[in-house]
């Protein structure tokens, strides 16, 4: 089932440097959501979350579906962001990116230009 995957990786953010993925390839049979987010849990608590927006504690995850991208802090809702900013109008070789500043503050970044400071620190 390819609704429920999380990608992760145990390396942590290093700061003032910019995280990217990239987009390498696309399914047009699949449509839903995508989102990208970062967590302070342990490696074995996120593993047992199948779904990103409901990672627990100090998370973080941006989520877009049906047009509208949403902000989860902790697995709680925390409302919309700008219309701008819409993770399922990417395409192949475009990127998203997450920044986190020595002061814990998180930017979010599409094909490497800089779209919001998250209102939260990691």
């Amino acid at each position: 089932d390819n609704s429920k995957g999380i990608a992760v990786t145990s390396t942590p953010l290093q700061n003032d440097k910019l995280f990217e993925v990239e987009i390498m390839e696309m399914n047009s049979e699949w449509s839903g959501s995508l989102s990208i987010g970062v967590t302070a849990l342990p490696m074995d608590q996120v593993i047992s979350v199948n779904k990103a927006k409901k990672l627990p504690g100090q998370s973080f995850v941006l989520t877009s579906s049906d047009d509208l991208t949403v902000l989860y802090i902790g697995g709680q809702k925390m409302g919309p962001l700008p219309a701008d900013i819409n993770l399922l109008a990417l395409n192949v070789g475009d990127t998203v990116g997450l920044l986190r500043q020595s002061s814990g503050a998180l930017h979010f970044f599409l094909n490497g230009v800089h779209m919001v400071k998250l209102p939260l620190t990691l």
